[in-house]
């Protein structure tokens, strides 16, 4: 009887698809790199190695299952579901491709929401947000727009901001599933086609900008994929080239960055498509008009909002934005430094390692097109001029100035990436149309998960995100690596590790000596944590560098005081006193000071200086009249108790004081020798003592003097 053949589980050789092998390999290095990069957790495999922090066990798993999907049919039966699933169902729909999905896609952001914004420029962009900073230049209107989203909903503080960049993050990874969506069933009408390129885009690292992410790229990177589909089908012939363009220009509304990829627009005007009909002139106004009317829409209303030559300076003059654009040759971490060229290879690692190992694996070799699927294959200028891009974007990133470092920088390029995921995709498309297209695609798909989802996973836990963040920062620069410590100290500092706080603030001194702000902030935290010595050496050593910092000066008047030094204290506090920033608790403090050591003049002169400050605090003028009572100047004290009732009638301590200022000059008295004026102010001090009597709010001393008071009011007469 005749049997069939059984089918083998790996694929034979001879029924290899042309190039799979090559690519299965290139896949495999990297998988064995991630597992490799688990044991070594700090700046050496920053790029790749999101599994040193997970439990040990899942550094060698996890990477397994990636190779296993790779060389056996696992993978084909994954490019199986997948096409059925994805290419299908999914994009086949236009319901489920461009509604259900960007919501549950938004629902799932939001629940792997990044928490420590110690990535890019987020802790400081919030800080600004809160602080009512309008402006953020290089930001563009991507930031002007969140600030003034801040300002119209009467948010305040850093948690606030934080939370509104993480909503506008969220809402624009709802739009980015809509584009991906939406360019994949443009560029691709089957099944396969659609499945690997909407993969490549979802199972990319920089979607990470849509999780809660705090930084002003994720419009862009919407825009960003957009402009590039939309290059290819104008190179396809399906589209004009305006629209490119547009989507380039609503990139340039939000966010300056969007200029790094204008040599694409330049290169079609100059290279357009064989069967392009349209004049060079009508081209240019297609191609450059829609990003200089973005652009010049943008300076205006930013014009129109306030900005003017002062903020220019402060964001790319004062700011250093653009002083050093482009790295140093030379030095530690110039373009001529290993250190510069591992940040560089890694940076590729975490931002596009399966489409760039496509484009290394099968970029020495042609698939060789027939007839029939020659509608597969791209036009012949559609490859090379996204080749082209790519290579401009490397030299771009490998010669930029990076300036918090490129390990916390790598949002730089983020949005402009989605770039080598079209390039690989035109560069795998025609061996998709010669037949086991299910392979490729659970190959190439299944590696992308592999490789990209511990990095979600990683930022989605605060406390390994941290301390990702911490290990890899090592080989920084001195300058990046001590603000990358100053940002890690005030994370810690908001969750009230001071012991911590402590330590990252040293380490940002060590790499940075010079850095009075944080000297001074380290003070502050020996100064709360008790370690009073400490605070003073500390803020010694800031005044020494810059003496105008006034909370410094009255911080450090406060340790000496709590270390026991009440002269140094007085010292430092009187160095405060009539400065036109002078503080309000710095003038109560000196106040405090002075009267502590009897000096009560120079107390109430204290009191009464942080009162002009702060008229609503009556507890100041109480003090001051509590001042008078001590000096027996009695007159003083009455005035100022008097002035506090009228605000506060009922205050007992206002009373108090007011009855012992009353009667404190009478009580020693005859009441025989009284004048009609003085027995009116023992009659007012005995109405005071009778209303304080029967609220309960009276010593037993003070309703002792009641006869006295009865006395007095009637001038010494027997009732």
């Amino acid at each position: 009887m005749n049997r069939r053949p059984s089918h083998s589980r790996t694929a034979p050789v001879s029924d290899e698809p042309h190039g799979v092998r090559p690519l299965r390999w290139t896949l495999t290095v990297l998988l064995a790199l991630q597992a490799i990069a688990s044991l070594v957790p700090g700046p050496l495999l920053w790029g790749i190695n999101h599994l040193a922090w997970a439990p040990r066990p899942a550094g060698v798993v996890w990477p397994l299952l990636g190779i296993l999907l790779v060389w056996t049919w696992l993978g084909e039966a994954w490019g199986r579901i997948l096409c059925r699933f994805v290419g299908g169902a999914l994009l086949g729909c236009r319901w489920l491709a461009y509604g259900l999905v960007p919501l549950a896609g938004m629902i799932l952001f939001g629940l792997a929401r990044v928490r420590t914004h110690l990535l890019g420029d987020g802790w400081l962009l919030s800080e600004l947000i809160a602080a009512g900073t309008p402006f953020s230049g290089y930001e563009f209107l991507s930031y002007h727009l969140h600030a003034r989203l801040f300002a119209t909903l009467d948010l305040s503080g850093q948690a606030a901001a934080q939370d509104l960049f993480a909503v506008t993050s969220i809402l624009s990874g709802g739009a980015y599933l809509i584009a991906a969506a939406y360019s994949a069933r443009a560029l691709a009408s089957d099944s396969a086609g659609r499945t690997l390129l909407y993969a490549l885009w979802i199972w990319h690292t920089p979607l990470l900008l849509f999780l809660g992410y705090v930084e002003c790229y994720a419009f862009l990177t919407v825009a960003l994929l957009l402009c590039g589909a939309q290059l290819v089908r104008y190179y396809e012939g399906q589209a004009p080239p305006r629209a490119p363009a547009i989507a380039l220009a609503i990139g340039l509304f939000f966010h300056l960055n969007a200029l790094f990829l204008a040599p694409l627009l330049l290169l079609a005007l100059l290279r357009p498509p064989g069967a392009e009909a349209r004049s060079f002139a009508r081209r240019l106004l297609q191609l450059a008009g829609p990003p200089l009317l973005a652009l010049s829409l943008g300076v205006l209303i930013y014009l129109l909002s306030g900005y003017d030559r002062d903020w220019f300076a402060a964001d790319f003059e004062v700011g250093q934005r653009f002083v050093r654009p482009l790295a140093a040759l030379h030095g530690d971490h110039g373009l001529l430094s290993l250190v510069r060229w591992k940040d560089f290879l890694n940076l590729l690692l975490l931002l596009a390692p399966v489409p760039l190992a496509i484009l290394v694996s099968t970029g020495s070799r042609r698939a060789r097109t027939s007839p029939a699927e020659a509608g597969a294959a791209p036009q012949p200028r559609t490859g090379p001029i996204l080749l082209t891009g790519c290579l401009w974007l490397l030299l771009l990133m490998a010669g930029v100035n990076y300036k918090l470092g490129m390990v916390r920088d790598w949002d730089l390029f983020a949005a402009h990436s989605a770039l080598f995921v079209l390039a690989a995709w035109l560069r795998i498309r025609p061996h998709l149309a010669r037949g086991a297209a299910e392979r490729w695609i659970g190959v190439i798909a299944g590696s992308a998960i592999v490789l990209t989802a511990p990095w979600f996973w990683l930022n989605a836990g605060q406390e390994r995100a941290y301390r990702r963040v911490r290990a890899t920062i090592a080989d920084l620069p001195g300058t990046e690596r001590g603000y990358a410590f100053e940002e890690i100290g005030k994370f810690l500092r908001a969750r009230e590790r001071t012991a911590e706080a402590i330590d990252a603030y040293r380490q940002s001194l060590s790499a940075n000596p010079g850095h009075t702000r944080v000297r001074a902030v380290l003070g502050a935290l020996y100064y709360n944590s008790g370690r009073y010595d400490q605070a003073i050496d500390a803020f010694h050593e800031v005044l020494d560098r810059d003496s105008t910092i006034l909370l410094a000066r009255e911080t450090l008047a406060r340790a000496h005081a709590k270390a026991g030094h009440p002269d140094s204290a007085l010292f430092h506090a009187r160095r405060l006193a009539g400065h036109p920033d002078e503080p309000v608790a710095a003038a109560e403090f000196h106040g405090e000071l002075a009267e502590a050591q009897g000096r009560i003049a120079e107390a109430a002169a204290a009191f009464e200086r942080a009162y002009r400050q702060a008229p609503q605090r009556t507890d100041l003028l109480e003090r001051i009249g509590g001042l008078g009572l001590q000096a027996e100047d009695h007159a003083l004290a009455e005035r100022v108790f008097r002035t506090v009732l009228r605000r506060e009638p009922r205050s007992v301590s206002a009373r108090v004081g007011l009855l012992i200022a009353l009667w404190e000059p009478l009580r020693d008295r005859p009441p025989e020798t009284l004048n009609a004026a003085q027995r009116e102010r023992a009659g007012e001090a005995l109405a005071l003592l009778t209303g304080l009597v029967r609220e309960g709010q009276a010593s037993p001393g003070m309703q002792s003097w009641r006869p006295a008071m009865e006395a007095a009011r009637g001038g010494g007469a027997r009732r």
